[in-house]
Formats: structure tokens, C-alpha cells, sequence
């Protein structure tokens, strides 16, 4: 697996925590793959996975043909709230090969001037997270590239 450019991992298990209380309590599901956003202001980030095949789950494309679908899309409209969260998994086996996991500042809508966030990666058993921040409406980073299985 590579890190990503800007994004530090992060494995408090706090994190881990706060972010698998807030998926399940909004109905969010896990599979093989499952890749969580949150976040702690009203503005609008996107969680975006571009799969082997390139097809891309978003909010304007949120079911894959490959069994991925993104389940829970917070602060794309209101009631806007202050932990929102995204999330993506796969109901049935993923594709096999590389994976992009990347976050979009979709809209600003706090006086925030950095929003930090936070990347759950769970891979089967493992999980990982990962912390970065963006400033700028339309500024996306890499967060983290995988392959799908791991290697054992």
C-alpha cells in the first residue's frame, strides 16, 4: 500500500470509535471494502472512490456497477449538521486491483478557514485512518491508494 501526499495516518482508536458510532448510527453499512468520511464543521465534503475499473462513486454517481454504493452523503443539503460523515461499501465482493481514495471540498458554508477531516479505512479486518485538511472550495486531496485483496 502507498501513503497518500497529505494525508497523516492516524490510528487513534478514538477515531476508530467516533466514526464507527456515527456510520452505524445513521444506518451506514461494512462490507469487504468500506471507506468513511467525517468531519466537524457545516461545510460539504465529498468522499470519492475510484475503483479498478475507474468507475468513480460520488455523490453524482453513488452506486457502482462493481457492488459499491455510498450510503450515507451529509451536508450535501440541509439540515446541515457539525459531525457529518460519508460513506462508501461494497455489498458483494469488490473488483480485485488498485483503489483511489480521494476528498473533495464540494462547498464552504462555515467561517472555518482549514477544515480538518478524518479517513476510516477498513480493508476485511484491517482498519486504518488517516487525517488531512483542506481551505478551498474545489480542493481535493489523495488520501490513500490500495490494492484490493492484500497481499497476505
Amino acid at each position: 500500500m502507498e501513503n497518500c501526499c497529505d494525508c497523516d495516518p492516524a490510528n487513534d482508536p478514538r477515531l476508530e470509535d467516533r466514526t464507527d458510532s456515527l456510520r452505524d448510527s445513521l444506518g451506514g453499512q461494512v462490507g469487504d471494502i468500506t471507506v468513511t468520511l467525517t468531519w466537524d464543521t457545516k461545510d460539504d465534503l465529498d468522499l470519492l472512490l475510484i475503483e479498478p475499473s475507474n468507475d468513480t462513486i460520488y455523490f453524482n454517481h453513488k452506486k457502482s456497477p462493481n457492488g459499491g454504493e455510498l450510503d450515507i452523503d451529509r451536508n450535501n443539503e440541509t439540515p446541515l449538521v457539525t459531525n457529518p460523515i460519508e460513506n462508501i461499501y461494497y455489498e458483494k465482493s469488490p473488483p480485485a486491483g488498485e483503489y483511489q481514495v480521494l476528498v473533495l471540498f464540494y462547498k464552504k458554508r462555515s467561517n472555518k478557514g482549514i477544515v480538518p477531516f478524518n479517513v476510516q479505512l477498513r480493508i476485511e479486518e484491517n482498519v486504518s485512518n488517516y487525517q488531512g485538511k483542506l481551505t478551498f472550495e474545489k480542493e481535493f486531496v489523495l488520501v490513500k491508494k490500495f490494492t484490493y485483496p492484500m497481499s497476505k
